[in-house]
């Protein structure tokens, strides 16, 4: 597309913890006298595992609090609660901001960024596009593999706080659908005084919009 030329520990060392969960269990850092084998309690810092069962819980039956997702490096996983919206992967305006004087290419009847055709609006890819058939245009591309919302608000969220990325779809309001899609990259680089450099990757068109120019545009 022409269009897309113009353009992260917690420390928790306040906090006492009450139990550390265990697959054997949760430990109790002073179990009552007739909570079981519970084995030896561990020192500062130190780790313990029951030798049998489940250590008494200082909670309720049926009071057990939620477990915390994180990820891989300790940080709370809070893609894990997130839901499909309409945030923009990076500021709209950027798009009506772009100078189309400088187009090189023709467009038959004409259509620009701001009237990609009847029906269509170009707009900054959203979470919500996950459930507009985003990966059923991308897998006319390529094949996209198997992915999960998880996996898809994950790399979401990379892209749009990095502020490298560009993905820019096509969306028919009339069907709700996403027809096409293209992304544009920002390296940096060290040669040429440090300068950025611009990558268009992974422009595909729907198979029922081929011929609307919305590959040029």
């Amino acid at each position: 597309m022409n269009l897309v030329y113009g353009f992260c520990d917690i420390t928790c060392s306040s906090l006492k913890l009450t139990f550390l969960g265990f697959p054997g269990g949760a430990v109790v850092e002073s179990p009552p006298a007739d909570a079981g084998d519970t084995g030896s309690c561990p020192g500062p810092g130190g780790s313990h595992v029951p030798q049998s069962g489940w250590a008494r819980e200082p909670w309720p039956l049926g009071a057990r609090p939620e477990p915390v997702l994180r990820n891989g490096r300790g940080h709370r996983d809070l893609t894990a609660k997130m839901k499909p919206d309409e945030t923009p992967m990076f500021d709209p305006s950027l798009l009506k901001e772009v100078d189309w004087s400088q187009n090189t290419a023709t467009f038959s009847p004409a259509i620009s960024p701001t009237h990609p055709g009847e029906g269509l609006v170009l707009r900054p890819l959203c979470t919500a596009d996950l459930n507009r058939g985003f990966f059923k245009v991308l897998g006319q591309l390529t094949e996209t593999g198997v992915v999960n919302p998880e996996q898809f608000m994950k790399s979401f969220e990379h892209m749009k706080k990095s502020g490298d990325y560009y993905v820019t779809v096509v969306e028919d309001v009339t069907l709700g659908q996403i027809v096409a899609t293209a992304t544009l990259i920002i390296e940096h680089k060290f040669i040429h005084s440090c300068a950025k450099r611009g990558r268009v990757e992974d422009v595909v068109v729907s198979d029922e919009c081929r011929g609307k120019q919305l590959g040029k545009l």
